[in-house]
C-alpha cells in the first residue's frame, strides 16, 4: 500500500480501552487528524462510557485522552509491523475516582486510507496503584 505524500485526512470512529486487574472497562469516541504531507498525527478520545457487566455502555465518564506525538513510518513491512502509532495520555474520572491513563496506539490504514485500526497498552494509574491496559480501535475517515 503506498500512503498520499500530501494532504490531510480526519478519521471519526471508537476507542476502547480495560484492564482485567481493575475489572474496568471503557468505551469512547475517537478523532484522528492525520498530516500526510509531514507524516504526523495527532487527535483525541473522548465521551468515555464505563462498560458494565454486560459489555453494555454504561455511566458516563469526565475527561479525555490526547493523542500525540504521532508518526507514520512509511517502510514499515505491513505483514509485521503498524504503519502509525503514537502517544496516548488523560485523565478519566467517575466523580469519585480518577484514573490516570498513559500509552500508546499503533495501527494500519486500508481501503485507500478511507479505513483504520489498531492497538492501544499501557498503564492506569489509580490510588496510587498502577495497572496494564489494553485495547482496540477502529474509524473511518470523516
Amino acid at each position: 500500500m503506498t500512503l498520499p505524500t500530501t494532504g490531510s485526512a480526519n478519521y471519526l470512529g471508537a476507542m476502547l480501552i480495560g484492564s482485567e486487574e481493575l475489572d474496568f472497562a471503557a468505551g469512547g469516541t475517537l478523532s484522528l487528524d492525520v498530516e500526510f504531507a509531514d507524516d504526523t498525527l495527532s487527535g483525541r478520545a473522548f465521551d468515555f462510557y464505563a462498560v458494565n457487566e454486560d459489555d453494555e455502555l454504561d455511566d458516563p465518564l469526565a475527561g479525555q485522552l490526547a493523542i500525540s506525538g504521532g508518526s507514520i513510518d512509511r517502510n514499515a513491512d505491513v505483514t509485521e509491523e503498524y504503519t502509525f502509532g503514537a502517544q496516548i495520555s488523560g485523565n478519566l474520572t467517575d466523580g469519585e475516582q480518577t484514573a490516570r491513563i498513559d500509552g500508546e496506539m499503533e495501527g494500519d490504514f486500508y481501503s485507500d486510507e478511507t479505513l483504520m485500526d489498531g492497538y492501544v497498552e499501557g498503564t492506569v494509574l489509580l490510588d496510587g496503584s498502577t495497572y496494564y491496559m489494553e485495547g482496540l480501535f477502529a474509524g473511518a475517515q470523516n
